[in-house]
């Protein structure tokens, strides 16, 4: 895990230099566009020609190829980042993207795949989404590896071997409440954009009890939230709980 030794101004001009994309500095910092704009003027350097919204981590991981790249750029992440389920570390985003760039590069001889090459502003999302539970890191049944996923997907394929790596539950069962946990972010936005709750079911591979959960799970507050699935509470228990008390508030209490 890193530490850090450094004022505001040496950060701000440290993700400056980086070559993240404005939309990414003005949210993470107090700085302005302006402001952003002066010290690239400054240091002699030129802001990116992005624009538009940045990707979403599922459609960065809809390949094999790339979900084998976020993971070895998160294999580092996690390694240094300081607390990266709660907030994102930014200057580790970049060191763990310069450990990746190398590592990209030492298998292409030196080169870079711009085919498959996860820039740095992908990366930073990848590590927003991890904290926001939208993607996690799962491991292979069959190899054993441990790679990154988007929790939209119902079925996890590992990117080396290809073998299916979650098990269905079994009838009756339902599922953890930290794979509720994960799709409770994906089930919020459904509902803003106007799906019913027969379509969530069927698109997310879910039971209609699954989806209460689910939606009682975007209720709390994301620290609320991380604390329940501290817990290993099991998703029985939340269902129980939602019938007698119409919340799930008192098992974080």
């Amino acid at each position: 895990m890193m530490t850090y030794d450094m004022d505001e101004k040496s950060i701000n001009e440290k993700l400056v230099k980086s070559g993240l994309r404005t939309i990414i500095l003005v949210s993470q910092t107090s700085m302005k566009r302006k402001q952003i704009t002066a010290i690239r003027k400054q240091l002699g350097l030129r802001g990116s020609a992005d624009s538009g919204p940045l990707p979403h981590s599922e459609t960065i991981l809809s390949s094999r190829e790339m979900i084998l790249e976020a993971t070895l750029f998160m294999n580092a992440y996690l390694l240094i980042a300081q607390n990266p389920a709660e907030a994102i570390d930014n200057l580790a985003v970049i060191s763990a993207h310069a450990h990746y760039l190398e590592c990209h590069g030492s298998l292409r001889g030196g080169a870079v795949d711009q085919d498959v090459y996860l820039d740095l502003d992908r990366a930073w999302v990848i590590a927003r989404d991890y904290r926001a539970m939208n993607v996690s890191m799962r491991s292979c049944n069959s190899c054993h590896t441990e790679f990154v996923a988007s929790s939209v997907c119902r079925r996890f394929n590992c990117p080396l071997c290809s073998g299916i790596t979650v098990e269905i539950p079994t009838e009756g069962e339902p599922r953890p409440l930290s794979e509720l946990a994960e799709l409770s972010s994906s089930v919020s936005k459904a509902l803003n954009w106007g799906s019913n709750d027969e379509e969530l079911c069927s698109e997310m591979g879910i039971s209609l009890s699954e989806l209460t959960v689910a939606k009682a799970l975007t209720t709390l507050s994301p620290r609320e939230l991380r604390a329940l699935v501290a817990s290993e509470a099991s998703t029985s228990a939340a269902i129980q709980a939602l019938q007698e008390h119409g919340s799930l508030q008192f098992m974080v209490a």
